[in-house]
């Protein structure tokens, strides 16, 4: 404080708790400084037990334009400095790459009369009139982000990423209060997921990997995260690489020819090299004394097909031998005959020599090769892309991470979990396409399930205390009933599940099946399924009186077109039928006196079981056909750009 006859000597550290006036003595100015700075500091005191800086009390999320980075900050009530101040709407524009914090500058100013002149003395007709008196201190609140430079202290509120806000709550508050509600959580339940928060690939391009994550809420270490819209996250592909040396294979085309050789490991990372074995025929003149070595032009030989000049063919090891990359003319005994000095003679050959692909698919890890001998060795020096799982985490403050997993040839297994951040789903990656997602994420089980369950276990020991009678009665007289059993059509856990079965059983009886054909509710609305009714008023009221700001938000942007997609939502069945007797109608019949079949009753019964639920994506979505409805356009304007889920779908 440096306003100039200003004192005030209160120190939390002495202890003071409250000022006792004494009679006959002096009144100090400083003391009803210290009188304020004591409660305000017993205040704070109580108030940070509960709130912290930047808790948002009253008041909804900036609006961000993810196009041009205009964000509406609309009044709120925070709490700052042991208050909650009421803060007003302000619009700024901020950078939608790298991470901005958007908070509150906190002005705190100093008025005496030389600012305000309405703080003299207003009481007319007294010594002290239009004197000047005690100062002021005012405390402005401005909504701002960290990359503008305003008067004042910054409070951080909401953190955004690449344009993306992490948490739609605001701060959270860290208070006594706040910490033991997170601790009973935390002790209790640990992370889950209350909502929403699945996962599933949104594209592959390039080596970029796009992740959608649906909105949802998650209580991640006792603290509550809110994602009211989706996210997507990006994540350029890094795999572990691992060298192969020389890896065998057998070309299989003709001599010369071309073929594909299909690697032990994929997918690849790069080709080092391909080795494969040749075949050449050359022609070379004999040295100039005999006895003596010829070179060949290739290194690496690996044997020698045949030699020979004119109609006279040289024999391997009675004439000649094959010595490192040179033909050895030294052999003396047993008939051994060689080309005259300085002759001639066609010599044909086979050497390891480095091929270029013809072709590579490094997903699939095929090469394509020509020119090598037909069941010859194929050596391949690779690099490969080495199978991890990863882990896609949300931490507390809103903030998504990755876990990095071990790779591994075989098996690999995802990561551990740390205790402050909440495994939404396990990405499998498939090094050159779009990963494979297992939602594994712990899910909150309502109470209704959690009966359901307790149902079901109490059915199982029902079932199994039955299956514990039914083998006590099959094990006496084993031997007159071995071979021979008895089904008395209750389920279906007698019959053969290797073999198609076109019967039904359906409350102790053996029938033939009814099928079951799910529609679709648009098919079959083509007239209303009601009564005829007649409407009539019975109560009304037509008018009420109220009031409400005209533009509470301060928007003056123009409305935006609205957009109707027909259908909003696609909703279809699939259905995968095992057995047909639970989708059968029970129809029950009886034979008369005469012997004929008559119908005894026909009933309608519905039983729903839920014997077990599970989530997973679906493997194939169907494709279907979507409208698109702009409506809300000004005469004149111009339709730029319309994009869907990413996908440019602009009319022509």
């Amino acid at each position: 404080m440096t306003l100039t006859g200003y004192y005030n000597r209160f120190d939390a550290a002495d202890r003071y708790d409250e000022l006792l006036f004494r009679a006959g003595k002096g009144l100090q100015s400083a003391e009803f400084n210290e009188a304020q700075s004591t409660i305000i500091d017993r205040l704070k005191r109580i108030a940070d037990a509960v709130f912290t800086d930047g808790t948002v009390i009253e008041g909804t999320p900036p609006v961000i334009n993810l196009t041009t980075g205009s964000t509406t900050c609309p009044a709120s009530k925070v709490y700052l400095r042991a208050a909650v101040r009421s803060v007003p709407t302000r619009t700024f524009t901020i950078s939608l790459t790298g991470l901005v914090r958007i908070g509150i500058f906190l002005l705190v100013e100093e008025i005496t009369e030389l600012q305000d002149p309405d703080l003299r003395d207003p009481a007319a007709g007294t010594r002290n009139y239009t004197e000047p008196g005690a100062g002021r201190l005012r405390i402005t609140p401005t909504w701002g982000h960290s990359g503008e430079s305003l008067a004042g202290e910054f409070y951080p509120v909401y953190v955004v990423i690449d344009g993306s806000m992490l948490n739609q709550q605001g701060a959270a508050g860290d208070g006594a209060f706040m910490e033991a509600l997170a601790r009973y959580d935390r002790e209790s339940n640990g992370n889950y997921i209350v909502d929403g928060l699945s996962v599933r690939p949104a594209g592959y391009s390039l080596g970029v990997n796009t992740l959608s994550i649906r909105e949802g809420v998650g209580n991640i270490f006792g603290y509550k995260v809110d994602k009211p819209t989706a996210s997507r996250l990006t994540y350029n592909e890094d795999p572990d690489l691992e060298v192969v040396t020389s890896e065998p294979d057998v070309f299989t085309g003709t001599t010369g020819g071309t073929a594909t050789v299909q690697l032990n490991r994929a997918p690849l990372d790069a080709v080092l090299g391909v080795v494969i074995t040749r075949q050449k025929t050359v022609t070379l003149t004999r040295g100039g004394f005999s006895g003596g070595q010829d070179t060949l032009p290739d290194v690496s030989v690996l044997s020698i097909i045949s030699l020979t000049q004119g109609g006279t063919t040289y024999q391997s090891p009675r004439d000649f031998f094959l010595n490192g990359d040179k033909v050895d003319w030294s052999p003396t005994g047993g008939g051994a005959i060689e080309p005259s000095p300085g002759s001639s003679y066609s010599i044909t050959y086979q050497y390891l020599g480095a091929v270029t692909p013809d072709a590579i698919n490094l997903q699939t890890g095929v090469v394509t090769i020509t020119g090598a001998v037909n069941g010859s060795l194929v050596l391949t020096d690779y690099r490969w892309k080495l199978p991890r799982y990863d882990r896609l985490c949300i931490d507390r403050d809103g903030a998504f991470s990755r876990v990095k997993g071990i790779s591994s040839r075989f098996n690999p297994l995802p990561p551990a979990v740390p205790s402050n951040l909440l495994s939404l789903a396990t990405l499998y990656w498939n090094w050159g396409a779009a990963p494979t997602i297992l939602n594994d994420g712990i899910r909150a089980i309502p109470f209704d399930q959690l009966e359901r369950m307790r149902s079901l276990i109490v059915d199982l020991f029902d079932l199994v205390a039955q299956e514990r009678l039914r083998n006590d009665i099959s094990s006496r007289e084993p031997s007159s009933k071995r071979g021979v059993f008895v089904d008395p059509f209750l389920d279906d856990d007698l019959r053969d599940q290797g073999i198609t079965q076109t019967a039904a059983v359906v409350n102790g009886t053996l029938q033939l099946p009814i099928a079951l054909t799910a529609y679709q509710a648009p098919t079959n609305n083509t007239q209303d399924w009601m009564l005829p009714y007649t409407e009539e008023i019975i109560l009304q009221q037509t008018q009420q009186t109220g009031s409400s700001a005209i533009n509470p938000y301060q928007a003056f942007d123009p409305i935006p077109a609205a957009i109707t997609l027909t259908p909003a939502v696609d909703r279809f069945t699939l259905i995968d039928t095992i057995w047909t007797s639970p989708i059968t109608e029970q129809i029950g019949t009886w034979l008369d006196a005469t012997g004929t079949f008559l119908i005894q009753s026909v009933t309608s019964t519905t039983r729903t079981e839920l014997l077990s639920e599970s989530q997973r994506p679906a493997q194939f979505l169907r494709s279907i056909t979507i409208n698109f409805t702009l409506e809300g356009f000004d005469p004149g304007e111009t339709l730029t750009e319309v994009k869907f889920d990413g996908i440019t779908v602009t009319p022509p």
